[in-house]
């Protein structure tokens, strides 16, 4: 159970230690390739709303002071 808790943790720090050296372009394309990623998983599962629901949010005009 331990080892299935660490495990995310150390994956995440690994991946941010490669991410240093990186130039901004390097960072820019693992950002559209994770997007890309993302998305074919979202079309493959239906996934259709990724979010908050836009009901829930307040509306602009409801924040605003009287």
């Amino acid at each position: 159970m331990l080892l299935r808790l660490a495990y995310p943790g150390v994956t995440n720090a690994f991946a941010m230690l490669r991410l240093l050296p990186m130039s901004d372009h390097g960072k820019d394309i693992e950002t559209l390739v994770l997007r890309r990623q993302l998305m074919v998983w979202v079309v493959r599962h239906g996934y259709r709303h990724l979010g908050p629901d836009p009901a829930a949010l307040p509306s602009p005009a409801s924040t605003l002071p009287s």
